[in-house]
């Protein structure tokens, strides 16, 4: 029942393609709430962990309420017990913030995006000129994954079967329903537009 009322009352702060939703009522609720035999933990902020589900906080804002996010952080910074934490870069979770706030704009008021002009590759030389390099070919872009594949929420590995410019295009569109924020850090991450022969 926690996790419905997450999905149907409150805010979408960082992402409108899914339904759950930011509410500090819920996260008051649930932090430390206990049910018949566990604890729910994190349920309020609930469009940051679907947004950014490898991320440690379930609440971004240092006012957010998140017990669990402040226990993980004390833990991790003067104890052995959490050695590593994965947080999304600050610049990210605005980014996602003002996609959304742009997002709810009337559609006459939204800024037209400009793409960077990239050089451009024949197909037949992409794998010839990335022999062994993390690169990949999305949508028919070069794309350089080597600084994100270990932060890649589905594995490295899932990277790495493209490196040396192999086209991941179909298993992009077909494994997973990447949200906007995904197909965001694809576009920052192009370096080439592949041309057909």
């Amino acid at each position: 029942m926690i996790n419905s009322l997450a999905h149907y009352i409150g805010e979408q702060y960082y992402t409108t393609e899914v339904t759950a939703r930011g509410n500090f009522l819920l996260a008051l609720l649930t932090n430390g709430l206990p049910t018949s035999d566990k604890l729910i933990l994190g349920e309020g902020n609930h469009n940051f962990h679907h947004s950014f589900p490898c991320d440690f906080r379930n609440g971004f804002r240092k006012t957010d309420w998140d017990p669990t996010k402040w226990i993980i952080y004390l833990l991790h910074n003067f104890t052995t017990q959490i050695p590593s934490v994965r947080r999304t870069p600050d610049a990210e979770v605005e980014r996602a913030r003002e996609r959304v706030i742009v997002e709810k704009l009337p559609s006459e008021r939204q800024p037209q995006s400009r793409l960077p002009e990239l050089p451009a590759i024949r197909a037949n030389q992409v794998k010839k000129r990335y022999r062994d390099e993390p690169i990949i070919v999305l949508d028919g872009y070069v794309v350089d994954v080597g600084t994100f594949a270990r932060e890649h929420p589905g594995g490295e590995g899932l990277l790495r079967a493209g490196y040396g410019g192999r086209d991941l295009s179909e298993g992009f569109k077909r494994l997973n329903h990447h949200t906007q924020h995904a197909r965001g850090l694809v576009e920052d991450r192009r370096i080439a537009k592949v041309i057909e022969d």
